[in-house]
């Protein structure tokens, strides 16, 4: 079996959707059902675990806000953009089929044309892939920051 070469996440940068909405205000958005249906409130949260959601507002560039997550990576881990060698944009949500949200990202960033940019998606497992990816042994820069934009 061949070793898996040393990776570690240098930082992470969050950038949250400003619109939330609780399963309590879902419930109640469908009372008038759920009385005629006989459903107890709480049911929402009890099933799935999930107390709120969060929504960008319309308009909203995702692009914009993975940059803003990424910058905040960066800066975190004090690796600056013109040291990293490649952009994997992993968000379910894109922009576009085509080009790779990566590369509005990597635009926003001001990164350069030297850069390896792509999306990868897989749902809930893009990110993991990214990860896999980034240990196949190929050249570089190992420390990777972690990127979160929450959807």
């Amino acid at each position: 079996m061949k070793p898996v070469p040393d990776l570690h996440l240098a930082a992470l940068g969050i950038e949250m959707a400003p619109c939330v909405i609780t399963s309590s205000e879902i419930e109640e958005m469908m009372a008038t059902t759920w009385d005629q249906l006989g459903i107890p409130r709480g049911q929402i949260e009890q099933l799935t675990g999930v107390r709120e959601r969060r929504w960008w507002n319309e308009g909203t560039s995702i692009s914009e806000m993975a940059a803003k997550a990424a910058q905040k990576a960066l800066h975190r881990a004090g690796i600056d953009i013109g040291s990293v060698d490649r952009l994997i944009y992993t968000g379910v949500c894109r922009e576009g089929f085509e080009p790779a949200t990566a590369c509005a990202v990597a635009h926003h960033l001001g990164a350069g044309e030297n850069i390896e940019l792509h999306d990868l998606s897989n749902a809930c497992l893009g990110s993991m892939d990214a990860v896999v990816r980034m240990q196949s042994g190929q050249p570089y820069n190992k420390q990777v920051p972690a990127i979160r934009l929450l959807e």
